[in-house]
């Protein structure tokens, strides 16, 4: 954004729309958890288990990250010089 002449802007302008957006969606979740009675059971189980799966997935995301970086740091391949 630096080299735009309206970068500035236009991080403000996003940062602004995802800040809005998510009041938005997080109003949207509390009306339909508390006033409308949207949330029964199995919609609570389909979100506790979704978000377990969201939490499971990131671990395995970041684990294959170091798994990679300390298996290039330990065992260097040649073809890159051995670093």
């Amino acid at each position: 954004m630096h080299r735009i002449e309206y970068g500035g802007f236009l991080s403000l302008f996003g940062l602004l729309v995802i800040i809005i957006v998510s009041y938005l969606w997080f109003s949207d979740i509390t009306d339909e958890a508390t006033y409308v009675g949207f949330h029964s059971l199995v919609v609570r189980t389909g979100l506790r288990n979704g978000f377990l799966l969201f939490i499971v997935s990131e671990i395995m995301l970041f684990f294959g990250f170091f798994w990679a970086f300390f298996h290039s740091s330990l065992c260097p391949s040649i073809l890159l010089g051995s670093t």
